[in-house]
């Protein structure tokens, strides 16, 4: 579709767009054309370079107005015309891939998605190190596949494999969506994953329980030993914990605000004297190190090394288990356990719901089977109302 091209028409477009996106060529400029979907717009322009047809993007919508992308247009059109179409078909393929991660693929995340601090550990543990050196379009299936191999034989679970595997496979194809650079046509096929049958959820017994404090005990007041005791007494996610700040916390009220959650809504978390525990052990051991300074510090369980939240604590975890004698035991786990507990406890499923931030209470139905014995109790409450008729007494029909 043909149409001279504006600021409000696009910006009216993208309002009327559900999915999906649609391309309008300028009717004006030769070659100029956007690309809108509902959160967002490409200009490009379509030329011929080095003997091929070729989408060259020129800047994305609202922070490149029309105006800016005509001249944008015009002034590509002079580097092609004045022979430059090698080094233009250079710079459309090897973008490097650390320019676009930090400067487009992340920064669209953070905007766009619910919380982008996982994929930010994912880059700088697993993508950073291994590609810092590679453009965009030079990485292959292969390479994805030698990365899966690599994380398989330091002991990630297939799920954590997976999700990197398809991350990073979806990052470097919004590269292309976005007109920033082409990528290998292998990333185009079908790439197979690891298999991961679904696994039973896993419950820390009491004495397990003791095991694993025992060990941090012995490791002291450090914050990561903390992060995972806090884990332990609130049934908190991990990057809940791990990002936890003190403006967030309030100690003479025994509460714990969580701004952004998983399903993008804040919630507070009411702790238990243990927990308040844990964080008064937190603020002493950062007192300890630093006196004075330690009130400039904004996070709970900050690295001591970077005063930031630690990134990646897997192998940190996976020796800790390992000397408690629960190497099954995933950090989520924790948040089964606290929830198992409860319930075990006699607490309601809907109180275990509210703990826990479930927006649904069909995420927490899956403990309901946890407390046969407590339900066997709670039914009993319908003989004594009822009292016992025939049937009870054998002489019925």
């Amino acid at each position: 579709m043909k149409q001279t091209l504006t600021d409000e028409l696009i910006a009216a477009e993208m309002r009327m767009t559900t999915a999906g996106r649609r391309a309008v060529t300028d009717s004006e400029l030769r070659g100029l054309f956007v690309e809108i979907r509902r959160q967002s717009a490409t200009f490009s322009l379509r030329a011929c370079v080095d003997g091929a047809m070729r989408v060259i993007k020129l800047g994305n919508y609202p922070q490149m107005s029309t105006a800016e992308a005509r001249a944008a247009c015009i002034a590509m059109r002079r580097r092609i015309g004045a022979g430059e179409e090698q080094e233009i078909a250079q710079a459309e393929q090897d973008l490097p891939f650390t320019t676009f991660i930090e400067e487009h693929y992340l920064p669209w995340y953070a905007l766009y998605r619910k919380a982008s601090a996982g994929i930010v550990s994912l880059y700088h543990n697993h993508f950073l190190p291994r590609f810092h050196k590679a453009t965009v379009g030079s990485i292959t299936q292969a390479h994805l596949l030698k990365m899966a191999q690599d994380m398989r034989a330091k002991g990630y679970a297939p799920g954590n494999i997976n999700r990197a595997i398809l991350v990073l496979r979806g990052a470097l194809r919004r590269a292309e969506e976005w007109g920033v650079s082409t990528v290998h046509p292998s990333l185009h096929k079908r790439m197979a994953l690891l298999p991961d049958p679904l696994r039973h959820e896993r419950f820390l017994s009491a004495a397990e329980v003791q095991r694993l404090q025992a060990v941090l005990d012995q490791r002291g007041n450090d914050p990561l030993s903390n992060a995972l005791r806090f884990l332990l007494y609130t049934g908190a996610r991990k990057r809940e914990v791990l990002d936890a700040e003190w403006s967030h916390v309030d100690l003479p009220k025994a509460r714990w605000r969580i701004p952004v959650t998983k399903n993008g809504e804040p919630r507070t978390v009411t702790l238990s004297d243990g927990a308040v525990a844990i964080l008064r052990a937190a603020r002493a051991y950062q007192y300890e190190e630093l006196g004075d300074r330690s009130r400039s510090i904004i996070y709970v369980f900050a690295n001591p090394a970077k005063f930031r939240p630690y990134g990646c604590i897997f192998h940190s975890w996976k020796r800790i288990r390992e000397a408690a004698g629960i190497g099954d035991v995933r950090i989520h786990d924790l948040r089964h356990s606290f929830a198992s507990t409860l319930v075990n406890a006699g607490v309601s499923l809907y109180e275990v719901q509210s703990l826990l931030g479930h927006r649904r209470s069909t995420t927490t139905q899956r403990y309901a089977h946890l407390a046969p014995d407590r339900l066997k109790t709670t039914v009993a409450v319908i003989d004594r109302a009822y009292g016992s008729g025939n049937h009870a007494r054998g002489t019925g029909t």
